[in-house]
């Protein structure tokens, strides 16, 4: 702990960016990045490390939050650091964006990314993200009635329907490739798993796109992300109209359809903030 003091200690000294700060360093990375005389290619280097520095106040506040979830604080903060570096490489200050909005999204999504590998059984960041809001809401509800919710009081705590809640919680229970199947035992899970792609490398692919499109719904409110996944059929959803929605929801078609517009709009947004197409 004595090197994390230390390290905070040391960025605490280092004095925050104006706004025109920030774009006058992201213009000199920009140039540095696209090449030239060694002179703008140092210049360009100088103010990564500078823009970096400046924003390790983010890393460490967003690496807080993320404190005992399998990864040390230590990590924690590294693996934030590459975030904040990835979006100090692609951040374009000629969108008028405040870098630290921009730099948020990549920090949280390095961090969130590098605790889900750390698990033995692979599980999106989206799902380790709702399974610890399960557990906050449940210690909450513990802590003030003495007792644990029911699965449909959590899922009602949650906002989900209580079909959501049982898929999120069968993901805690994860089973090895070699779990024997069927009575005769003579047959392991491996055998039963079917990849949907036509390679392994288009599988991997696919999955990384949903991992994005998740990391992006989770970025909106759970009302509004909810309609969306069943117009779209997401996460294991079937596709639902915006009648059978408002039926669900016990809210008018209208209003169903409002929301739904404005959730798109947040997600390109924040998409394009993190130069992601959507």
């Amino acid at each position: 702990m004595d090197s994390i003091g230390a390290f905070l200690r040391q960025i605490g000294k280092t004095p925050l960016l104006t706004h025109a700060e920030e774009l006058k360093l992201a213009r000199l990375v920009q140039a540095g990045l696209v090449g030239g005389d060694k002179g703008i290619i140092q210049q360009g280097h100088q103010a990564r490390q500078k823009l970096m520095q400046a924003n390790l106040r983010l890393v460490v506040s967003i690496s807080k939050k993320y404190f005992n979830r399998g990864l040390s604080f230590d990590d924690l903060v590294q693996e934030g650091s590459l975030g904040l570096h990835r979006a100090v490489l692609k951040f374009d200050p000629e969108k008028g964006w405040k870098f630290s909005t921009y730099a948020f999204w990549w920090i949280r999504q390095a961090i969130t990314r590098a605790i889900a590998k750390n698990h033995i059984v692979h599980l999106p960041s989206y799902v380790l993200e709702r399974q610890h809001t399960l557990k906050k809401l449940s210690a909450q509800y513990n802590q003030k009635h003495g007792r644990s919710p029911s699965i449909a009081k959590l899922a009602t705590l949650a906002e989900m329907t209580p079909e959501q809640l049982k898929e999120l919680l069968h993901h805690q229970d994860p089973l090895s490739l070699d779990f024997v199947v069927g009575e005769e035992q003579n047959s392991s899970l491996v055998e039963f798993v079917v990849c949907p792609g036509d390679t392994p490398t288009q599988y991997i692919e696919w999955q990384e796109k949903i991992t994005v499109v998740n990391d992006l719904l989770a970025t909106l409110k759970p009302c509004d992300r909810e309609i969306i996944e069943l117009q779209y059929g997401l996460n294991a959803s079937d596709s639902h109209t915006l009648d059978q929605i408002a039926s669900l929801k016990g809210l008018p078609q209208r209003r169903v359809k409002t929301l739904k517009c404005s959730g798109i709009r947040k997600l390109r947004t924040q998409a394009a903030r993190v130069a992601c197409p959507l």
